[in-house]
This record gives C-alpha cells, sequence and structure tokens, in this order.
C-alpha cells in the first residue's frame, strides 16, 4: 500500500511539472516572439494539412480601434475558420505608442509575424533594414489583381515594403435634412467648383442652422488638430501647392497661406467653429447637428449606425482649383525576423485578406484589390462606389523619414493661426523653419 502512495505522489508531480511546462509555451507565443526553424522547401501555405490541424499562429499586430477594429476582426475569425496551416491572433495595440512598439520590434528582431502600418509610415520604418522584400516571399500572388498606383507607393528604389489593405481618403459627408432648409442639394455641393460658389452655398446654409448646429463640422481644437491639418492640405495642392516637395518645405508659400487664409476666413464668418475636438467632431455630424463635415472615409460605418442620420457622402469639390484631397493607406507588412515558412503564411493571409476586402469597405476604405473594387458586392453597397473614384484624387505625402515629426510640427502650427495667435504666414514660416531644423 505504501509503495502505491508513492508512485501515485509521483505521479501527481509529474503531471505538474507537464501542466506548468504547457502553461509557460503558451504565455511565450502570447507575448508575439516566433518560432520555429527555417526550412529550404517552405511548404504552400494555401494548402492545410490532413488533419486540419494548424502548425502554428502568426500574431497580427494592429492599431486598429472601435469599428475598424470589429471589422477587421470578423475578418480574421473568418480566416481562421477556413483551417489555414497557420491561424492568426489579431492584436489591437494602443494608437498613441503603436509606432513606437513597431520600431522597437523591428530594431529588437522580436515582435509580430504581421502588422499594419500606413504607407506614409514606411520612410521611417525602412532604416530598421528589418522590412522584408515582399517579392522576395515565395509566392503565387497575381500582382496585377492590385491598384497599381496603391503598388508604387509601397515601393522604394524597385523594392516593394509592404502589401497595400486600402486608401483612405478625406471626403465630404453632408447632412439632407439641414440642405433641404436651406433649398441646397447634394447636386448643388457637387458643382461648387470654385470658392465663390462655395461660399454661396455656406452664406445659404448658416441662416437655417440653430444655435447648436454647425455650418461646417471640422476638428479644430485639443491635443489632436490632425483633421484640421488635411482640410489646409486639400485646400493648398487644389491650388496647386503643399507641403513637402522632397525634402525641401514648401507649405510656407502662396497657396499654403491663401489655404490657412481660407480655413481662418471660414471661422471669422461663423461657418465653422472653434474649440470642436476630435471625438466632438465625429458626434456633431452623427447626432444630425452639422451640414457638412469634412473628415475621412473610415467615418462611414460610425456614420450609419444613427438610422435617424439623413447623409450623404462625396469626394470634396473643386472649391480651390483642381479636384485633389488628402489620403494614405494602411499597408501590411511583414519583418525580416520571421522565419521563411513563417513569412509566407503571412503574405498569404495579407492576399486572402485583400480577396475578402468588402467586409473592410463596410468600415468605409477603398480597398486595394481591383477584383474587389470592381465586383458587384462592393458596387452595391452605400457611397462606396464613389470612393473608388477618390482613389485617383489622393495626393500622398511624399516619402521621408521624418514625415510624422514634421506632421506634428504643421499641425500645431497651422492651429496656432488658427486661433489668432500669429498670421497665416508667421505661422506657416516657422513650420518651415523648426521642420527643416528636424530634417537636417
Amino acid at each position: 500500500m505504501k509503495k502505491i502512495m508513492v508512485w501515485l505522489l509521483s505521479l501527481t508531480l509529474m503531471m505538474t511539472v507537464i501542466a506548468g511546462c504547457s502553461n509557460e509555451q503558451d504565455n511565450a507565443n502570447n507575448t508575439g516572439e516566433t518560432t520555429g526553424e527555417t526550412t529550404e522547401n517552405a511548404t504552400d501555405t494555401n494548402e492545410t494539412s490532413d488533419t486540419n490541424t494548424p502548425k502554428g499562429e502568426l500574431v497580427f499586430w494592429t492599431p486598429f480601434g472601435g469599428g475598424d477594429y470589429e471589422f477587421m476582426k470578423e475578418m480574421v475569425d473568418e480566416y481562421n475558420s477556413t483551417s489555414p496551416e497557420y491561424t492568426v491572433e489579431i492584436v489591437s495595440k494602443a494608437w498613441d505608442t503603436y509606432y513606437q512598439g513597431i520600431n522597437g520590434a523591428l530594431i529588437s528582431q522580436s515582435g509580430p509575424d504581421v502588422f499594419i502600418t500606413h504607407q506614409s509610415k514606411l520612410a521611417e520604418l525602412i532604416p530598421t533594414q528589418q522590412l522584408q522584400n515582399i517579392r522576395e516571399i515565395n509566392n503565387s500572388i497575381d500582382w496585377n489583381e492590385y491598384n497599381q498606383s496603391q503598388l508604387a507607393g509601397v515601393t522604394v528604389d524597385e523594392v516593394q515594403y509592404a502589401v497595400p489593405l486600402d486608401t483612405h481618403a478625406a471626403v465630404m459627408f453632408y447632412n439632407n435634412e439641414i440642405l433641404e432648409r436651406a433649398n441646397l442639394t447634394a447636386e448643388d455641393l457637387a458643382s461648387a467648383n470654385d470658392m465663390e460658389s462655395w461660399n454661396n452655398i455656406l452664406d445659404a446654409l448658416l441662416p437655417v442652422i440653430s444655435q447648436d448646429e454647425h455650418v461646417l463640422d471640422i476638428a479644430n481644437s485639443g491635443a489632436n488638430t490632425v483633421q484640421q491639418f488635411w482640410s489646409w492640405y486639400v485646400l493648398a495642392v487644389q491650388d496647386g501647392g503643399g507641403y513637402l516637395d522632397g525634402d525641401t518645405v514648401i507649405m510656407n508659400e502662396e497657396p499654403g497661406v491663401e489655404a490657412l487664409d481660407i480655413l481662418i476666413d471660414w471661422k471669422e464668418k461663423g461657418y465653422l467653429k472653434s474649440g470642436i475636438d476630435d471625438g466632438a467632431s465625429y458626434d456633431i455630424f452623427k447626432s444630425g447637428k452639422a451640414a457638412i463635415n469634412f473628415t475621412g472615409v473610415w467615418a462611414t460605418g460610425n456614420y450609419e449606425t444613427n438610422p435617424d442620420l439623413d447623409f450623404g457622402v462625396m469626394p470634396i469639390p473643386a472649391i480651390n482649383g483642381q479636384q485633389k484631397t488628402w489620403g494614405d493607406s494602411h499597408t501590411f507588412g511583414i519583418p525580416s525576423y520571421v522565419d521563411g515558412e513563417r513569412q509566407e503564411a503571412a503574405l498569404y493571409f495579407a492576399d486572402w485578406i485583400n480577396s475578402h476586402a468588402v467586409t473592410w469597405a463596410k468600415a468605409g476604405h477603398v480597398p486595394a484589390k481591383k477584383t474587389v473594387t470592381e465586383s458587384e458586392e462592393y458596387l452595391n453597397l452605400p457611397y462606396r462606389s464613389d470612393y473608388a473614384k477618390v482613389v485617383d484624387q489622393v495626393v500622398y505625402y511624399p516619402s521621408n523619414e521624418k514625415l510624422w515629426s514634421a506632421n506634428d510640427i504643421a499641425a500645431k502650427l497651422i492651429n496656432t493661426a488658427f486661433i489668432g495667435d500669429m498670421t497665416s504666414q508667421e505661422a506657416l514660416d516657422l513650420a518651415k523653419e523648426e521642420i527643416e531644423a528636424i530634417m537636417e
């Protein structure tokens, strides 16, 4: 009897040790670190094993929150339901520190297997030398299915550093009920192709709004004034100007100064109220309290959740010259530190998501694959066919390693002029000086 008790005690201890090892392995996998050895003949990730048991799990980092996260999570879940060789764990990271985390992961060569990065951020990530050349990963992707301008945007010196996911651009949302009060229609907005016509529309709207309503809804206050910066950018590029020309700052030239003067003039005439922060801007339009809202296509899904909001959306008219707008792209990056078979799995996953991106389009983004944007399913979505046209109107930022730091400076000083602490020329001259200093 005593021997049996000793044997049972030993067996219990052994099982406890095994369980502990198993938990440690699970925890290690949850850190986002990758494991596995590189093989010369990597398995085709388009095939599933006979037992439908996945070989492992890819860790996928995103900065998405709210509706964007829910749509992407839905697609990841659908992908995992296809029994791929590598399933995918989606991890939503805090936006404020997201790119710090990406940079840290690339430099330390330890982090996600695949991640979302903005096209405009690639120039900052490329110097880490840890972004994999996508075309060097074994794949059978038909790249002709992709929008070629978006492929060009992720290619630097003939190296493709990412897989495009979408284009998201600044557009114009409008409230049909408020337009009707002013005897205006969407066609009137679309035909406002000069500043005089545009200001006539704003003049017609001003008398019909109540004290708690807005003619123009553009975020212009708080810690995040980037939407005001984008509105300035749209007005500047429509007038033939811009922000940066390579490493040369041109935002303080005549088109940039006049664009900022226009924003200030809208405020002084009562079209645009000051003190609207980023979060409040979305809430104002969603609650039916604004006639016109300049923001990104991603707001569509949010606004559609209010069944009482009678709204429409269109490309921003050519109110200051040519019909141009601001835009950027989400892309998939794959680190070089990930081993070959997992890289193939990550690339297959990214292409699968792009092939099923009608779901992503519901968030308002314009998918990267022409086979999606030309599909009947996509074209039947409200507003989205118009968004596909916006892609050709986008004036992307130039590729610059210091771009996002320059954006912060530009947005801050544009707002400084907007609130009246500087003239437009003074603010943009100072922005040029500070941006050139960080680029030296």
